[in-house]
């Protein structure tokens, strides 16, 4: 997914155009979780780029990207960006020691 969204919108709240953000979000990672897995592949993990504008987007950790979005709103800024990229995620498991 590779969209920018416009936080500026006439006769909208600020909060709410985040909070439908959020959703769209929500179901885009959704829908990516429900495609089957591919032999070895232990889960779907995601790369996340996000920013104002698309040449300022940052690799932000997909567990802080809910904050990321919640900072660029809070600071004003007229869009916001995001770039999310499936990838395929193999756990490393660390041996117990007894």
């Amino acid at each position: 997914m590779k969209k920018t969204y416009p936080l500026i919108v006439a006769g909208k709240n600020v909060d709410r155009i985040v909070d439908s953000i959020k959703h769209d979000l929500g179901k885009h990672i959704k829908r990516e979780r429900q495609q089957g897995l591919p032999l070895g592949v232990d889960f779907w993990d995601f790369e996340c780029l996000v920013g104002v504008t698309q040449e300022t987007a940052q690799d932000v950790h997909f567990g802080a990207l809910k904050a990321k979005i919640d900072e660029i709103a809070a600071s004003g800024a007229p869009t916001v960006f995001m770039q999310i990229t499936t990838k395929r995620g193999i756990r490393n498991f660390t041996p117990r020691q007894n």
